[in-house]
């Protein structure tokens, strides 16, 4: 059992998402979307942005919010290294 949303193996993650997430919000970890690894990160960084506002349902917002950080932690990868 997944004690965090970065514990949700792939393809509960997915059944997670589908059922809390409308029809709007594009980017179910298909490859369409990018690379399956990095939409299962961005999901599951939205899924913990939602849980920190109580929200159910995981809407277009968390998932923006989260695919903003995840562009941050690429522009600073390598930085500080010598």
């Amino acid at each position: 059992m997944a004690t965090y949303n970065a514990h949700i193996p792939s393809g509960i993650l997915h059944k997670v998402v589908r059922s809390t997430m409308p029809a709007s919000v594009p980017g179910d970890g298909n490859t369409a979307a990018g690379p399956v690894g990095a939409c299962d990160r961005i999901l599951k960084v939205a899924r913990t942005i939602a849980d920190l506002e109580g929200a159910y349902r995981l809407g277009a917002k968390y998932v923006a919010e989260a695919a903003q950080y995840g562009s941050l932690d690429s522009s600073y990868s390598g930085q500080g290294t010598a």
